[in-house]
């Protein structure tokens, strides 16, 4: 076994070194260190000889090895060193990372996971806008709330509900739009086209994408130019075109502009709208072969524009008298054809309030009695009342009916 290097003090540092197992941990003392009485005294009781380097022997090798503490100090100091400069490396980089407006963040434990974005994230652009859709969709609902009922209007499953928040997705867009008049108007078109193309439109160009100008929506026959600026729809023709469902209430809401309602040959069903008498400009209705059913609204032939409508081949039930009433409003009324349907009672002698009625058909009804006498002589004294006089003659004696079935 080779000697230790002559630099190294064995007598004052690695007196019990001797029988050291290389599996224990080792403490490494300079040799060249200089150490007083009382130093050397405390550093004698303070290494124990687990700790104190010596030379082993490698019992399965041929060799022999010897550990030299200078070496092993150096190596020490070098990882030290490694270490060291790895913690500086750290430190600046979160210092950089973080910037230092943050590091007293840093140093008391905050821990940062993510450095700050250039681009703004979602939230805060969607923040500001928060609050004047609210406020935008409640507007809108207002407006609506004298044709829709507001838990209708807030279910997301109704016909309304979706047309509202259809007009609210629009009025986004285009920054809203104040005209209380075009909200309403395309609403009642909206919820007409979302309550009645269930089994789909034979043409809807225009409807099923709700384009900007409805006046170009197929079977929008005319629209007129408003007061406000804006126009207004006057005729929908809508006939024979496959709509099927109920016609919502909503149409109401058209009331204003709307002259002439033609929506035969489908196969609409429930109740006529009972507003359709407050339609104080239309002057022309085709709801005939559809299958309405309930009573006809009182008042619709007392409407002052009234000229034509034809409700016939339908399910629709009540007596006819009471659709006459006394109203002398519409004596612009000429035809008015109720026939195929399971209306009842006498013949409403009030038809005579009507000079102008030239056509009525009442024929394929539950009607009894007799055409009075006093209608048959006004229309033997007229050249144009009741040129058009259809009945079931069996049932409904008459005797100047120019149609018996």
């Amino acid at each position: 076994m080779s000697a230790p290097p002559a630099a190294f003090d064995e007598s004052d540092s690695l007196k019990s070194a001797k029988g050291v197992e290389t599996a224990e941990p080792v403490v490494v003392v300079e040799p060249n260190a200089k150490v007083g009485s009382n130093k050397s005294a405390n550093l004698e009781q303070a290494l124990t000889p687990e700790l104190i380097i010596s030379p082993i022997e490698d019992t399965d090798s041929d060799s022999e090895y010897t550990y030299e503490p200078g070496i092993i100090n150096r190596k020490c100091c070098s990882w030290c060193c490694i270490i060291l400069a790895l913690i500086a490396a750290l430190i600046c980089a979160l210092y950089f990372t973080v910037g230092p407006d943050k590091n007293q963040e840093v140093a008391q434990g905050v821990v940062v996971t993510e450095a700050p974005t250039a681009v703004p994230t979602a939230a805060p652009t969607m923040a500001p806008t928060a609050a004047p859709t609210t406020q935008l969709f409640a507007d809108t609902m207002e407006l609506l709330l004298p044709y829709t009922a507001v838990q209708t209007l807030v279910d997301t499953e109704t016909p309304q509900g979706q047309a509202l928040r259809q007009l609210v997705s629009e009025l986004e867009a285009s920054g809203g739009d104040p005209n209380p008049h075009r909200i309403t108007q395309r609403y009642a078109l909206m919820t007409l086209y979302l309550s009645t193309s269930q089994d789909g439109w034979d043409t809807n160009i225009g409807w099923d994408e709700f384009r900007e100008d409805e006046c170009d929506w197929y079977g929008i026959k005319t629209c007129r130019f408003l007061d406000d600026g804006t126009f207004g729809v006057s005729n929908i023709e809508l006939d024979n075109n496959g709509l099927a469902g109920s016609l919502p209430s909503e149409i109401c809401a058209l009331a204003p502009n709307l002259e002439s309602l033609d929506m035969r040959g489908n196969a609409l069903v429930g109740d006529i709208p009972a507003c359709l008498k407050d339609f104080d400009k239309l002057a022309q209705v085709f709801l005939n072969n559809n299958q309405f059913s309930g009573e006809i609204p009182t008042g619709v032939l007392g409407i002052a524009s009234m000229t034509v409508i034809d409700l016939s081949q339908n399910d629709l039930e009540g007596p006819v008298s009471y659709l006459f009433g006394d109203d002398t409003a519409a004596t612009g009324l000429r035809t008015v054809s109720l026939n195929d349907n399971r209306l009842t009672g006498d013949f409403p002698t009030e038809a005579l309030l009507f000079p102008n009625l030239s056509t009525l058909r009442l024929h394929g009804l539950n009607m009894k009695g007799e055409v009075p006498e006093s209608v048959c002589d006004a229309q033997q004294q007229s050249s144009t009342f009741l040129t058009t006089l259809t009945a079931d003659c069996v049932e409904l004696f008459c005797t100047c009916c120019t149609a018996c079935f």
